[in-house]
């Protein structure tokens, strides 16, 4: 990669960002940590190179849960980008905010949270609107959070940001989920979060994107919702019915993962659909549910 990335010139770290942007969008946070180390050449450049190569080293610090080191790549981005401004690849205030946020600097965070909101709106900037909004929805009072998620959505319409719309509407998911039990609308709230999370749910896993696919899985269990009938053995895809019968058949994940060519993340998330398509718990429960 070092002698093909070489060749790329300035461009590369935007290239190595959009390849950890993709690992850790599928949860593989050590394959992105190993990428970082071609951008580390760049990360004392000013400009939109040393920007770009300071906010993909404080995205992988954050996915690791080095919050403080974050902050100071994230911080290094800003100092790059000087007065420029990048809402859609640099948004570092929108990612120094979240990690404030980790290290109890509410205030702060809030701070850095409205400014990129600001930036992205006098760039013109749509996606990087809906992105920063999603920020500023983590740090916003109780009560706006609902309606800056409702805005960043109406900004995405007609976008081609599929990824970043079913993250959003998770998000808004978990706080229509999490709305009082007193709420008279609450029944209503229920109803839409439900209907958010089952195609979020179904866009992350057709996609591969696997913490994002969790995030709603985890939301529809505990909103009771159980699989339809026309999500029972007969709906699961190819590659779920290859998995659960290898799996019911006594192979360990390792060895499906290694016959199929994929990871054993990817396994463990086929395996967890496949048990929710057919209302399942565990894998001892294969044999029933698909035949022997």
């Amino acid at each position: 990669m070092a002698r093909s990335l070489a060749d790329l010139g300035d461009t590369a770290p935007l290239v190595v960002a959009t390849l950890v942007e993709c690992r850790l969008a599928r949860g593989e946070v050590a394959q992105a940590r190993a990428l970082t180390d071609e951008v580390v050449p760049w990360q004392h450049r000013t400009g939109r190179v040393g920007g770009v190569a300071n906010q993909t080293l404080g995205d992988v610090l954050a996915a690791l849960g080095d919050a403080d080191i974050a902050i100071a790549r994230y911080e290094a981005a800003g100092a790059a980008m000087g007065d420029k401004e990048d809402p859609e690849d640099v948004p570092w205030r929108s990612a120094l905010a979240l990690a404030l946020v980790r290290t109890g600097e509410v205030a702060k965070a809030r701070t850095m949270a409205v400014h990129q909101v600001a930036a992205a709106r006098a760039a013109g900037s749509p996606y990087g609107e809906a992105l920063a909004l999603r920020g500023l929805a983590v740090v916003a009072d109780s009560t706006e959070r609902i309606a800056v998620l409702r805005s960043a959505k109406t900004l995405l319409d007609g976008q081609p940001a599929a990824r970043l719309r079913a993250q959003i509407d998770t998000d808004l998911a978990g706080l229509l989920v999490l709305s009082g039990a007193a709420d008279p609308d609450r029944e209503q709230r229920i109803e839409e979060a439900t209907r958010l999370l089952v195609s979020v749910e179904s866009f992350a896993f057709r996609e591969q994107l696997w913490p994002l696919w969790g995030r709603a899985a985890r939301l529809l269990e505990r909103l009771g919702h159980k699989p339809g009938e026309a999500e029972a053995a007969d709906t699961l895809t190819q590659t779920q019915r290859r998995v659960a019968v290898l799996a019911r058949d006594g192979m360990r994940n390792r060895e499906i993962a290694d016959l199929l060519g994929v990871s054993v993340k990817a396994v463990e998330w086929h395996l967890s659909h496949v048990y929710r398509k057919l209302g399942i718990r565990s894998r001892g429960e294969l044999a029933t549910a698909l035949g022997a």
